[in-house]
């Protein structure tokens, strides 16, 4: 008595989770005539098993992999041969080449032979590196990166040189400080202005920039002052051209005016001796007024026909 004498579904084969099992428990013997119709278990339909729907096959089809349908690799998508579509999306990589300090050519050169591209190429001053060489990769030699991608180059473009700010000195210190830097000095031109010191630097060009190029077939940098030369006023310039080159003078030292320039050229017309032109320009009826506070004029003077 106690003892399990049966069981259904039986020990071994396989069912779906939950499915109930029956147990058949001894309670001792049996008196005569009485117990179980022999091969029926008890409170079971008999070719039913209990929990399990009418015509449902006990367990798995036979000739059926236990728990894979039926025609059906196991693990494999129906329809779908095992291993189809291995290896897709695998990237390949290149060694990046170290071609700092090589020519431009060069550099493209490797980098193309690596199976990269050539990306975004930037100037930059150098004082360590020739001009046309790189002096910057990114990314670095000796790593890696996807076959294709790009190397960005930054490429010397000449020494550097910085260009100083003279605006608001002194003309005669912003020479100095212009020289200073291995610059040279350009043009200086008189302009007027009504509330900068007179002698002081209004505009420089270039403009100041610090780190960049000179190149190499301008090896200096040349850097033009515009001085104040005081307030600003309107000046009519008396008209001379047609003059001798003494009565010319005459007449405008007279008038407070100084002479600059004079150039001499020849002229089939016009006489030795006398001015052809004169800057800044006149005219014999109606003289300009002109806003400055330069009082020089330049004489243009025939030195007679030309041979």
């Amino acid at each position: 008595a106690g003892t399990v004498f049966d069981q259904d579904p039986t020990g071994g084969n396989t069912v779906e989770v939950g499915t109930l099992v029956n147990l058949w428990v001894s309670t001792g013997p049996c008196p005569e005539g009485e117990g179980t119709p022999e091969g029926t278990p008890e409170g079971v339909v008999e070719g039913t098993p209990e929990g399990t729907p009418e015509g449902t096959p006990e367990g798995t089809p036979e000739g059926t992999p236990e728990g894979t349908p039926e025609g059906t690799p196991e693990g494999t998508p129906e329809g779908t041969p095992e291993g189809e579509g291995e290896g897709e999306g695998t990237v390949e990589y290149a060694i990046v080449p170290y071609v700092i300090g090589e020519t431009l050519a060069s550099a493209n050169s490797q980098i193309l032979d690596a199976g990269l591209t050539v990306g975004n190429i930037v100037e930059a001053c150098s004082d360590d590196y020739p001009a046309g060489t790189v002096i910057s990769q990114a990314p670095t030699g000796g790593n890696t990166a996807e076959l294709g991608s790009p190397v960005d180059l930054v490429v010397a473009c000449g020494p550097c040189v910085t260009i100083p700010n003279v605006v608001g000195e002194q003309v005669t210190n912003a020479l100095s400080t212009i020289i200073g830097y291995g610059l040279s000095i350009g043009d200086i031109i008189s302009v007027c202005d009504n509330t900068a010191p007179i002698g002081s630097v209004l505009y420089q060009d270039p403009l100041p920039v610090s780190n960049t190029c000179v190149s190499e077939t301008t090896p200096s940098i040349t850097v033009d002052l515009y001085v104040v030369c005081g307030p600003c006023m309107s000046v009519t310039f008396p008209y001379v051209v047609g003059n001798t080159e003494g009565l010319a003078t005459s007449i405008l030292t007279g008038l407070g005016y100084s002479i600059d320039d004079v150039v001499y050229v020849c002229d089939d017309v016009v006489p030795a001796g006398y001015v052809i032109d004169q800057y800044p320009p006149s005219d014999l009826n109606t003289p300009p007024l002109i806003n400055t506070c330069n009082l020089d004029v330049d004489l243009l003077v025939s030195t007679g026909p030309c041979k």
